[in-house]
């Protein structure tokens, strides 16, 4: 039955143009799982690259490019996944370049230097990606890990053929500016130009700096745990004041969220309000306010983690809806329906 609902719920969001071609879906069966394949290719009409504006809808706790198949997420849905981004309006996504918080069985990580098979899987998710004219925001220090230079400059090489659709962002949460220095310099080596290059908020000069500076303010710079509307308009979260949003600043609810107020899914592994997500209309205020003031939004949902702790891709598609319907809502009131 949920597999049905995500079918009809997606058929009927469909313009009434594009229900013939898309009511082809076929559904075939590998080794007693299911796969999907929308046709045609749904392709992204807000792409990044092109607007400038960020839409990003990230269902997979960071996952995605790198999270090896087990009982829920299978590789083979991850086209249905990515035309259903393209096909609400959502123009990226963000994820880890691998994690190294395992669960054996459940989930699990393709490593460098550990899997040979590694690039194989991140090339095939960064194709689908760049097929659709998507854009993957690529972290480029593991969740809970370390990565080398040597690492580093591998990772970078075999991964900037993807440009203009790969952003790649240096540290996740860091509490102090050297590690997005390390990596900016080592992306500044390689060619990458700033415009693809991304570091995260810290209350700091150092910050202020490597954004104005080491960037040029071409750069993107994310600011974490914005759950509400009451997050955006206390003071001391810098968010108030739009004349003093420093160019390239962006909005994420990542983050624990017990005290953001925010009223939406959460994840299910989490007692009380830890990590809640905000409701569909807090998403919808939230992502107005960022595409007027800023260079957009990241939503991490908590759709896909409902009834388990790894990411099941039928549930980010059935819950997500309605919150990428929010997200392109928002999208059509301030930048214009495409």
């Amino acid at each position: 039955m949920r597999i049905l609902a995500v079918i009809l719920a997606l058929f009927l969001m469909l313009p009434a143009d594009v229900q013939s071609q898309q009511a082809n879906i076929i559904r075939k069966r590998e080794r007693h799982t299911l796969t999907y394949v929308l046709n045609p290719v749904r392709v992204c009409r807000n792409p990044y690259h092109k607007t400038w504006k960020i839409l990003a809808f990230s269902g997979t706790l960071l996952t995605g490019m790198s999270l090896k198949d087990n009982g829920l997420f299978k590789e083979s849905l991850l086209p249905y996944y990515y035309d259903t981004l393209a096909l609400m309006g959502i123009n990226a996504e963000r994820n880890f370049v691998w994690f190294t918080d395992e669960i054996p069985g459940r989930r699990e990580s393709y490593i460098l230097d550990r899997d040979p098979d590694y690039f194989e899987h991140l090339h095939t998710r960064l194709r689908m990606v760049r097929e659709r004219d998507l854009t993957e925001i690529l972290c480029l220090t593991p969740y809970l890990g370390y990565i080398s230079d040597d690492q580093l400059r591998r990772v970078i090489r075999e991964t900037i053929i993807y440009s203009p659709n790969i952003i790649y962002e240096c540290y996740n949460e860091p509490f102090e500016n050297q590690k997005q220095e390390r990596v900016v310099r080592i992306l500044h080596e390689e060619g990458v130009p700033n415009s693809q290059i991304q570091i995260n908020w810290i209350n700091s000069l150092e910050y202020l700096d490597l954004l104005g500076d080491g960037l040029d303010g071409q750069g993107l710079a994310a600011k974490h745990n914005v759950g509400s509307m009451e997050t955006i308009d206390d003071p001391a979260n810098g968010w108030a004041d739009v004349g003093d949003i420093e160019a390239g600043r962006y909005g994420c609810d990542d983050g624990g969220d017990s005290r953001n107020m925010s009223r939406g899914l959460q994840w299910s592994w989490l007692d009380g309000d830890e990590g809640r997500r905000p409701s569909n209309d807090q998403l919808f205020e939230i992502v107005k306010f960022m595409l007027l003031h800023t260079r957009g939004f990241d939503h991490l949902s908590a759709a896909g983690f409902q009834y388990t702790d790894a990411p099941d891709l039928i549930s980010v598609m059935t819950l997500g809806i309605p919150e990428m319907a929010a997200m392109k809502k928002a999208w059509n009131e301030v930048i214009g329906r495409f």
